[in-house]
């Protein structure tokens, strides 16, 4: 490419979409507005996971970089905040005015589980589940059941579990990047009704594509997804392997996929070039309520930090309760800070406590 089209190029990218995502607060209900600049998939995830259903995306216009935090406050006044999607170089000139928070995590789960999360009754009601459902594992490279696999477990299966934000990529790009999987097939008595695919290329098996038959909410309440997590931890023990990756996450601390990898012990080791570069605008009581639902991981000088948002009222018990702390402190993180809103005076430079460090 010539040097003018590079240069014609790099000012392109300097160009947003911003657009108002607005309805009712999946907390509360209250009724809010928040100003994006992001893809369509993570407008959607924004959308489905902040939002009530129903809620209103509408666009409202092309902005520089430098002035979409100005041009969002002008054009919805009432916004609680400005999220950008973006990765690249372009970081280092916006990151340092805003917080800055992967779209998408790493993680590793150790093999076996510790033992003192499987004595929690979470993990215990499922292993019960799994026991009633007789649910068995087989491996196979067998490509009629790959393509089973893709059709009938993987693409329903992400499709209704993330709607609008399913990202489902097709098997030959899959496969372009991980090479000839392994497929274990969870089975109930012949019938294959879950499974997954493992690439053992690195160290660490990934499992990087993961389904449930017809994307069934019955077969998942009867532990269908336990039986997943549960069986390929089991071979791969067998195998000689100490920790698998199960693919990405969301990096929202209450994202349900990245909860439900907790149970299982996961600790976050990386992330994906992308961040959501968040900027607030406002600390009312509305927005107070909106953001202590939305802890998330955050990026400080290279380093993952889980990061909660709370009032001048939650903070004791924060400081006083392991419990507390710990439904909002992740593995692998450096440490869990708290952003205390109502007592911030200047909103364009935030200031964070530690409540725990990592030990």
């Amino acid at each position: 490419m010539k040097l003018p089209d590079r240069i014609r190029s790099f000012l392109l990218s300097l160009k947003i979409d911003l657009i108002r995502i607005e309805g009712n607060c999946k907390a509360n209900g209250e009724k809010v507005s928040i100003v994006c600049a992001v893809g369509t998939k993570t407008a959607y995830y924004l959308a489905e996971f902040l939002f009530e259903p129903g809620c209103q995306i509408t666009p409202i216009g092309p902005s520089w970089l430098w002035s979409a935090a100005r041009k969002a406050k002008r054009s919805v006044p009432d916004s609680l905040a400005l999220f950008i999607e973006m990765g690249g170089k372009k970081l280092s000139f916006f990151e340092s005015r805003y917080i800055k928070a992967p779209i998408w995590v790493q993680g590793e789960i150790p093999i076996p589980v510790p033992e003192d999360l499987k004595r929690k009754e979470t993990y215990k009601a499922d292993y019960r589940k799994f026991r009633k459902a007789q649910f068995h594992y087989e491996v196979t490279r067998d490509p009629k059941e790959v393509d089973d696999f893709f059709q009938h477990m993987y693409q329903p299966y992400i499709a209704r579990s993330h709607g609008d934000s399913a990202i489902i990529k097709s098997k030959e790009l899959l496969f372009a990047k991980y090479g000839t999987p392994e497929l274990l097939l969870i089975r109930q008595g012949r019938k294959s009704v879950a499974g997954m695919l493992i690439s053992k290329q690195d160290e660490v098996p990934k499992v990087f594509a993961l389904g449930i038959r017809d994307g069934s909410i019955e077969l998942q309440r009867n532990g269908a997804l336990f039986a997943c997590y549960y069986c390929c931890m089991e071979y791969l023990e067998q195998q000689g392997y100490s920790k698998v990756n199960f693919g990405g996450s969301r990096g929202f601390i209450k994202d349900g996929v990245l909860t439900y990898k907790r149970k299982f012990g996961n600790r976050i080791t990386g992330t994906q070039d992308l961040y959501l570069l968040l900027k607030i605008y406002k600390n009312s009581e509305t927005a107070l309520r909106f953001f202590s639902e939305m802890p998330l991981i955050i990026d400080r000088h290279g380093s993952l930090y889980s990061l909660v948002f709370a009032d001048q009222a939650r903070l004791p018990s924060l400081h006083k309760s392991e419990k507390e702390r710990r439904k909002h402190f992740l593995l692998g993180t450096s440490a869990l800070l708290a952003c205390n809103l109502e007592a911030q005076a200047d909103l364009s430079s935030l200031q964070f406590v530690t409540l725990e460090e990592n030990r």
